[in-house]
């Protein structure tokens, strides 16, 4: 069965479960970024202020970022398949258990604490698992998972009035609850692609130079760089520059430049002639 579900990356698998990511992605920040609506049920069910009741919101918001290193280290450690049905059952069981709140402390430990966990479980998992999924079109594809928070941002708002008006504050919790099972039941598509030799060496080059036989090493010690004859090395050295001849070079210091003797004597010479001119 896991063989089965198995697949290549940029194949017809990945961009389901790219899909898939798209879906989790969106209730997830659809109804984490919706608290608003409910904020008016909140107050007047606990009896609470504004100031006190929208700090149950905003510290959700706060862990589903906060934790997403956890979230990482569980898609890396467990896989992301299991990391993500994790993140939906623990979103699940906290806004069930928050729908049976009877004051504004437990809902800072079921709908804050718990559903901010999950939340930031499912948050990563959809990135990473798209990201291991495509290599060409991995751009395009993580494109398409932030849509699908945006497409549930506008999405959940109305959606949750409208149940809020129907049911109830407590009753939209027990409803939405039930809606994260979709997200368990999209992460069960979530399996890490089969990746080829040679992908797998240009992303680890130092556990491939690790895992290389000492006899390959050694081959490539001896192929790496060719050798050069001495015998071409020394006629290079005799031929690398024209030599030039050394008469010419005493030719050359000799007529270059007058020498300082001839060049006081003519000047001496001079003015000893200007000089018995004169007398």
């Amino acid at each position: 069965m896991i063989k089965r579900l198995q697949h290549r990356p940029d194949s017809p698998c990945s961009w389901f479960a790219c899909i898939c990511a798209s879906v989790c992605y969106a209730l997830n920040l659809g109804f984490c970024l919706s608290f608003g609506v409910m904020l008016p049920e909140l107050m007047e069910e606990f009896n609470e202020g504004r100031q006190k009741t929208v700090w149950v919101g905003s510290l959700t918001i706060a862990l589903a970022y906060f934790l997403c290193p956890l979230g990482s280290f569980l898609s890396q450690t467990i896989g992301c398949r299991l990391a993500t049905i994790l993140g939906g059952v623990i979103c699940a069981v906290g806004l069930l258990l928050a729908s049976f709140s009877s004051s504004l402390l437990w809902m800072f430990v079921t709908y804050s604490s718990l559903y901010g966990l999950g939340a930031s479980i499912i948050y990563m998992t959809s990135f990473v698992i798209t990201a291991k999924n495509f290599v060409k079109w991995k751009s395009l594809a993580v494109g398409i998972v932030s849509v699908g928070g945006s497409v549930g941002i506008l999405a959940l708002g109305p959606l949750l009035q409208l149940l809020n008006d129907m049911v109830g504050w407590r009753g939209t919790y027990r409803i939405m609850s039930l809606a994260f099972s979709v997200v368990c039941a999209c992460g069960a598509t979530f399996g890490d692609p089969i990746r080829d030799q040679s992908a797998e060496e240009l992303d680890n080059p130092v556990e491939t130079l690790s895992t290389m036989d000492t006899s390959e090493m050694a081959d490539l010690d001896n192929t790496a760089m060719p050798t050069m004859d001495t015998s071409e090395v020394k006629d290079l050295d005799n031929t690398a520059l024209p030599t030039m001849d050394t008469s010419l070079v005493k030719d050359l210091d000799s007529t270059a430049l007058p020498t300082m003797d001839n060049f006081f004597s003519k000047i001496f010479g001079q003015h000893s002639n200007a000089d018995n001119g004169h007398f």
